[in-house]
């Protein structure tokens, strides 16, 4: 059975500083189909093919959409990396970027 110290301080006044988050913007363009778009939200984002599906129209119908949001710099950084790494191999030139909330 745990013992308890009942001379333990606790400090209720310190505040704790939670790190940025950041969001993921993917931008329109005049050269990559809507096919390859649809694949990189659902292969990149865990997207279904209907929710992809919607996120590229709207993107494409406004010139930009926030495809990902409540993100680690780390993880933002790599989910912009997978998208490059995808054009590079498929000859495209989807961009989106990260930036903080």
């Amino acid at each position: 059975m745990p013992v308890l110290d009942e001379d333990v301080l606790v400090r209720e006044d310190v505040d704790v500083a939670l790190p940025p988050m950041y969001k993921i913007t993917m931008f329109n363009d005049d050269d990559t189909g809507v096919d390859f778009v649809v694949e990189t939200l659902m292969e990149v984002f865990g997207y279904t093919y209907s929710n992809a599906l919607d996120i590229t129209r709207m993107i494409d119908m406004t010139g930009s959409g926030v495809v990902a949001t409540g993100l680690s710099k780390q993880i933002a950084v790599h989910l912009v990396n997978s998208v490059e790494a995808r054009n590079k191999v498929n000859s495209y030139t989807l961009r989106c970027e990260y930036s903080p909330e």
